[in-house]
């Protein structure tokens, strides 16, 4: 039985040559029928239909579909400007001293994983950068420690001569640039040595100290001391005339004299001999030490205890 297609009518037998080219449909292992192809199909008005309406359809779909994808690929690159926008902000931050920074890490697998290493690498740069503040400081005060250790007597904790003849220089020429009046003072602890012998070594080293006290007392503040070696000290006065200075020392040799040195030991007396130089002709803080020198010899040879100027 023929279903009518090309040039066959329905109900009309298919010669056996178009049989053999057509496909045989079998239900239950019996041929029911054969289909064989013949001329060219023509879609019906409702198959029309049906197809308008599926092109229609995807038209739509198609539109909104772009639609959707251009507002979601918008709002993906306004995220991602923002992100990338704060991580710049950030590294300008950091860039300007504030290193320890953090960004939000939340968006696509990309964009977190960048924040999260930008992260990391922040906090480890703060980290660092506080080990070595740190490190800075102890090492700074080290060697302010160091440098002070250096220009101080280990015994009596005054300058040493080294730190004095350094700056006495420096103090000798602004001193003259300005028109102001300095007096340099040498100072010896009379018969020292024989306190030593006499008394040891230990009572000699207590002496220093307790004598370095004194001055410092007297002569502290904006004035130079120092040790300048063995029981020998020595000051500079700066804005001091020689007349001011030389009341300042006499107070100073009578204090000494007057301490209770018996608590060191029994009998022990102390006692200074000093020399002063103010002299404004002086060529140099050299030479003004050296008139204070010869006036320190001029008190020992007159007895010891006392102060000499010219």
């Amino acid at each position: 039985m023929l279903l009518g297609a090309g040039s066959y009518p329905r109900g009309e037998a298919l010669p056996e040559a178009q049989r053999a080219l057509a496909k045989a449909v079998r239900v239950g292992g019996e041929v029911r029928a054969y289909v064989s192809a013949e001329g060219v199909l023509s879609p019906g008005q409702d198959d029309l239909a049906y197809l308008a309406a599926m092109r229609q359809a995807l038209l739509v779909g198609a539109l909104a579909a772009t639609v959707l994808a251009a507002l979601l690929g918008l709002l993906l690159g306004t995220g991602l400007s923002a992100r990338l926008r704060r991580l710049t902000q950030a590294v300008r931050r950091m860039h300007a001293g504030e290193l320890l920074q953090r960004v939000d890490a939340r968006g696509s697998a990309e964009i977190e994983a960048l924040a999260q290493a930008f992260n990391h690498m922040s906090e480890a740069l703060a980290h660092s950068d506080a080990e070595l503040r740190a490190s800075h400081a102890t090492i700074s005060s080290q060697a302010r420690q160091l440098k002070e250790l250096s220009i101080r007597d280990a015994l009596t904790g005054l300058h040493n001569r080294r730190h004095f003849d350094e700056s006495v220089r420096q103090m000798f020429e602004d001193c003259r640039r300005q028109g102001q009046d300095l007096t340099l003072v040498l100072a010896d602890i009379d018969w020292f040595k024989r306190i030593n012998d006499q008394y040891s070594h230990a009572v000699g080293d207590e002496v220093l100290r307790r004598v370095a006290a004194l001055l410092e007392r007297q002569f502290g503040g904006a004035r130079l001391l120092a040790r300048y070696g063995g029981e020998e000290f020595v000051m500079a006065l700066p804005q001091t005339p020689l007349r001011e200075a030389a009341d300042v020392c006499e107070r100073l040799r009578a204090s000494v004299a007057a301490q209770d040195w018996s608590q060191l030991a029994p009998h022990l007396q102390v006692s200074l001999s000093m020399g002063l130089a103010a002299d404004p002709a002086a060529a140099s803080a050299a030479a003004l030490l050296e008139q204070a020198d010869a006036q320190l010899y001029r008190a020992k040879d007159a007895g010891r205890n006392r102060v000499c100027h010219a």
